[in-house]
């Protein structure tokens, strides 16, 4: 959450400098933003309530805990759908401020960050865990869409 709010705050920075040129119609932009936030949060809400049938940690700093590898449901089309969700939520905010610029940095900052810092590490402990079971599933199943 806090790797989504500086990205979003990125974004919002980025569009208050105006490199756009032309910003987006306003409500071109609140509208295309409200229907990606949405989308986001469906995606993400997904996610979680797959984690929570399996019986799974949702908390990425309890990774250890996990108890299952949860491939059904969203989850048979990405790895990481409450990411995915948030990195919509973070492009749905700057396209609702009017600027494209500021989105592509704002979701470039997010995906970037969250890749390195906390999908890498999960996938190396996931894979350390499940063995076969989860690099089979990353075989299968891209990391973010």
């Amino acid at each position: 959450m806090v790797v989504a709010a500086i990205a979003a705050l990125a974004g919002w920075g980025i569009g208050a400098l105006d490199l756009d040129g032309t910003p987006l119609d306003n409500t071109a932009g609140l509208v295309f933003g409200v229907v990606l936030a949405v989308a986001g949060m469906v995606v993400g809400g997904a996610g979680v309530l797959q984690f929570r049938r399996a019986a799974t940690t949702v908390n990425p700093h309890l990774i250890h805990q996990a108890s299952n590898v949860v491939y059904s449901g969203v989850y048979r089309f990405t790895r990481n759908p409450m990411y995915l969700g948030l990195a919509a939520v973070v492009g749905a905010w700057c396209f609702a401020l009017g600027t494209v610029v500021g989105c592509a940095v704002a979701v470039g900052i997010f995906v970037v960050s969250i890749n390195r810092f906390q999908i890498m590490p999960e996938e190396r402990m996931l894979s350390d865990k499940f063995g076969v079971v989860y690099t089979q599933y990353c075989d299968n199943t891209r990391r973010w869409l």
